[in-house]
């Protein structure tokens, strides 16, 4: 064990006054651990929720989860029970929960629909809690618009790392200012990232992922699953969101989880641009541009929807092999001959064997993207920019006049650029597809 392993498990058999008798990093990006501790004779599962560290999306700590799933579990809801907060290496230390998590890993015993149903069931009991408990503790309600939710956060923390031209984001954040929605919101607990949780058979047996959580409008947790739909597909959510209606007695806004749609959406660009960047050594490139790419997607997409713009399909490039190609193949398959038995050395594997093949796609097809990028934003700027920076740069100040008029013409650009990335990201890997899955009509 390394020093910070090591400090953790001392923290943990002091807290819980046992000893720990088993510790396997989980193979991810994020720090984690399954850690088996003992006392009085009896086996604790345990899970250690490490610290984000320089991923970190700088909105919500680890003491916000905290104090969320302590009052969450105060009010009878299926939470894992949390031991304690280490203060070094920076982790929560929880309950191991038994069930499997995302429903495409449902096995014949399970029955995902009624899963579903069930953990509708739970969404609609915490938004059901009200926001007093969590006021006591120190959360606060929205005293704005609750359709903006907590997006000044997102954009006070983006806009404190930004460290280039963002001019999509640029361009949604406007759109959200002027088109929010108004109307008469009883707040509560939103769980932020909703659509997760470990089941077994047809019951949920844990909503897990907290960190995210405010008061807010709690719609957003509807518009929300759309989004982890994606990723991991949950079924068929009209037939849920039916359910919930059900549940709650209560009709569903549909242009109110539209807009929270495109709100949350934005968020995740918001939070990774600054990774983009400048990556870390560490990061997982590939899947951070994926979510970058994917959630504007999802944002234009409902835009669209919601405008009745007809967007473009996906455009085609011819691949020009260079020179010196034949790089990438060698390191495929230099890459192939390495095995690693430990889990977490598998993970870097696995990474550095997708950015090989992104970057070799960006070989192939990345200058041909570019020039008809900037060929594209030729005819929004009036003129043809010369890098992609100095173009990103004269969007974002065309963008900034907030001209509401071409809102048709922006969403049409973006929507082409970030289809033309994503044919260099396509590595499967993230994401059944790259719809928005817009709310049946």
């Amino acid at each position: 064990m390394n020093d910070a392993q090591v400090e953790m498990v001392d923290w943990i058999e002091r807290i819980i006054g046992g000893r720990v008798v088993a510790c396997e990093r989980q193979p991810r990006w994020r720090p984690a651990w399954f850690v088996d501790a003992e006392r009085d004779g009896i086996t604790l599962p345990l899970y250690f929720r490490g610290d984000r560290g320089a991923l970190d999306h700088g909105v919500y700590g680890l003491e916000h989860e905290h104090t969320v799933l302590r009052v969450l579990e105060a009010n009878d809801i299926l939470v894992p029970h949390v031991y304690g907060l280490c203060p070094e290496p920076r982790g929560l230390v929880m309950e191991r929960v038994a069930g499997r998590a995302n429903l495409a890993t449902a096995q014949s015993s399970d029955d995902p629909a009624a899963v579903l149903d069930d953990y509708m069931g739970w969404l609609a009991k915490i938004h059901r809690i009200g926001t007093e408990p969590f006021e006591r503790e120190g959360l606060t309600r929205s005293t704005a618009n609750p359709a903006f939710a907590d997006l000044d956060r997102w954009e006070q923390t983006y806009r404190a790392q930004k460290a280039r031209p963002e001019p999509l984001i640029e361009f949604v954040l406007c759109w959200l200012r002027r088109n929010a929605p108004t109307r008469d919101v009883a707040q509560s607990l939103v769980v932020g990232d909703s659509g997760q949780f470990l089941f077994d058979g047809a019951r949920v047996t844990s909503i897990i992922d907290l960190e995210l959580a405010f008061l807010g409008d709690p719609l957003h947790d509807l518009a929300c699953m759309r989004l982890r739909d994606l990723a991991e597909p949950l079924g068929d959510l009209g037939r849920a969101f039916a359910h919930y209606e059900r549940v709650t007695d209560e009709s569903i806004d549909r242009r109110a989880i539209d807009f929270h749609t495109v709100r949350f959406a934005i968020c995740t660009p918001m939070s990774i641009s600054h990774v983009l960047a400048n990556p870390p050594p560490d990061i997982d490139l590939v899947r951070y541009l994926i979510w970058y790419v994917q959630f504007a997607r999802v944002a234009l997409e409902v835009m669209a929807d919601l405008l009745g713009v007809d967007l473009d399909p996906t455009p085609s490039f011819v691949d020009e092999i260079g020179r010196f190609a034949t790089g990438y193949p060698m390191i495929a398959a230099a890459l192939h001959d390495i095995a690693p038995t430990d889990p977490q050395q598998q993970f870097r594997l696995d990474v550095a064997r997708r950015t090989n093949v992104f970057l070799s796609r960006v070989a192939a097809t990345g200058a041909a993207m570019e020039a008809a990028d900037l060929d594209d934003a030729a005819v929004m700027l009036g003129y043809r920019a010369t890098t992609w920076t100095e173009c990103d740069a004269a969007l974002e100040d065309l963008i900034s006049r907030n001209d509401a008029g071409r809102d048709r013409e922006f969403i049409r650009f973006f929507h082409r650029r970030h289809t033309r990335w994503q044919t260099l990201l396509d590595v499967g890997m993230v994401g059944r597809n790259y719809s928005a899955q817009p709310w049946p009509r």
